[in-house]
């Protein structure tokens, strides 16, 4: 199929969900927050190999870090790896990144979203591009980024609109962009994918993430098919982890599509969820991992 027939048809498979408000602090620091932040860490160890400096950019970066005490969900996933460290656990290198990155927001008070796990992460030449829409989420962006040491450029607006002006692309410079959208708006999926093939044409240096939740296999299978149609995209590889029992009606798991993938990170893929699966199990809930070619 065609990619602009699949870009219709996510328009059209949009249009029925439902809008709800979206508050990611009542889910910081779940199963499915952690997964995310462990995959982002492991692409930030990869993207340091080299030794020229890149820009980590957050297309919806939320609000930096998020208190604790409002998260519904911690029990799920950062409450079990804190437990598992404590118990002398082995952790393969990017989940160790990602509990450094949590170290240093202060594990005991508060969570790290994208945008301080990359910043901890990042090298000193690195630089953060971190763009969030809402006037209250971006403020409190700003405050959380006090102490980050590498240069930051903050963006209050839209962040599939922010990449399609050339004054926030820097071709000459790697890059990885990082797209992680609550999908609680119609349109999110097919700009996702227009985003994803503009930077195949105005960004073709910059490794790009795009998260996405797994719920409905479907609308899974959509967004995987019309990233495989783009012409100029190579190669894809999708990463997930999903519980294998009902959880209460949360989240039961999440997967992020790599475009133009590092050399041999589907291996390491593999062990990190393999790892994490076991470590965030609790016995009564098992979880099953998948990291497959989308397109190769």
């Amino acid at each position: 199929m065609r990619a602009h027939a699949l870009l219709r048809q996510l328009r059209c498979s949009a249009s029925t969900s439902r809008r709800l408000r979206y508050e990611h602090g009542f889910h910081a620091g779940s199963y499915v927050d952690v997964t995310k932040h462990a995959i982002l860490s492991l692409l930030m160890q990869r993207m340091a190999e080299k030794a020229s400096p890149f820009t980590v950019v957050d297309t919806h970066a939320g609000a930096g870090s998020y208190p604790l005490e409002d998260s519904m969900e911690l029990s799920t996933g950062l409450d079990r790896l804190l437990a598992a460290r404590l118990d002398g656990a082995a952790l393969p290198p990017a989940l160790s990144a990602f509990m450094r990155a949590v170290d240093a927001c202060g594990a005991a008070d508060a969570y790290p979203g994208s945008p301080l796990v990359a910043a901890a992460l990042c090298r000193d030449d690195d630089a953060l591009l971190l763009v969030e829409q809402s006037e209250t989420e971006h403020a409190k962006l700003v405050d959380s980024l006090e102490a980050v040491r590498v240069p930051v450029r903050t963006i209050c607006g839209d962040g599939y609109r922010a990449l399609q002006q050339k004054d926030n692309l820097a071709p000459q410079r790697r890059a990885l962009v990082f797209v992680d959208p609550a999908y609680q708006q119609g349109a999110d999926l097919e700009r996702t994918v227009k985003l994803v093939e503009h930077l195949e044409r105005a960004w073709h240096s910059a490794r790009v993430a795009v998260w996405y939740p797994v719920r409905d296999t479907a609308k899974v299978d959509q967004l995987h098919d019309a990233l495989r149609a783009l012409p100029r995209v190579k190669e894809i590889l999708a990463a997930e982890l999903v519980r294998d029992e009902d959880d209460g009606g949360r989240l039961p798991g999440s997967g992020v599509v790599l475009v133009n993938p590092p050399y041999g990170i589907d291996a390491q893929l593999e062990e990190l969820l393999s790892s994490l699966g076991e470590l965030l199990s609790d016995g009564a809930a098992a979880s099953s991992h998948r990291v497959s070619w989308v397109k190769r």
